[in-house]
């Protein structure tokens, strides 16, 4: 896994990698400057695909006297996408993407859910129906619902969004 870090002072930084809590991945690096790159090598990882969501969590802290003065906590799954002879492979194993066409739409918010319930039940619902992913349309979804999708082993294909006034070449505004 690798990380480019924008810091704001400290000596070193440690990064951990943990599946299901147990250490997999460690890395410390000394902060020789603003910018630092660095790697945490995964062994053999465990792969993400659709109704089996393998994700990682992933802890950073820097360090500075011997204390920490900053942490980050995120996470992060394994898996590739590939095209080939005009198919879809995910973990070189052909998908099939059975998705439906999410408008992002909720009779009491419109394009904005009102609660987080609202929001993973759209993808509670598409996936008890068979599907195995969605294609969010024409706008940028809420973070909340892609790391639901990614908790859920659900697939999101995203697209651009698409508002009145849009840019063209004829009208560059």
């Amino acid at each position: 896994v690798d990380f480019e870090l924008e810091l704001n002072g400290g000596e070193y930084v440690l990064a951990n990698l943990l599946y299901k809590g147990k250490e997999i991945g460690f890395e410390k690096q000394m902060i020789d400057s603003p910018n630092l790159k660095m790697s945490v090598k995964v062994n053999s990882p465990l792969l993400w695909e659709p109704g089996n969501p393998v994700l990682y969590d992933i802890v950073l802290k820097v360090f500075k006297n011997g204390k920490v003065t900053d942490t980050v906590k995120t996470y992060c799954g394994f898996r590739k996408f590939e095209l080939k002879d005009r198919k879809l492979y995910l973990n070189g194993k052909p998908l099939f993407l059975r998705q439906i066409l999410d408008q992002g739409y909720y009779p009491d918010g419109i394009y904005t859910a009102k609660t987080l319930d609202e929001l993973y039940n759209d993808i509670d619902i598409a996936m008890a129906l068979g599907f195995n992913g969605a294609r969010p349309h024409q706008k940028i979804f809420e973070e909340h619902y892609l790391y639901y999708a990614d908790k859920k082993g659900y697939i999101v294909w995203g697209e651009f969004p698409s508002w009145p006034g849009e840019f063209t070449k004829e009208n560059p505004k």
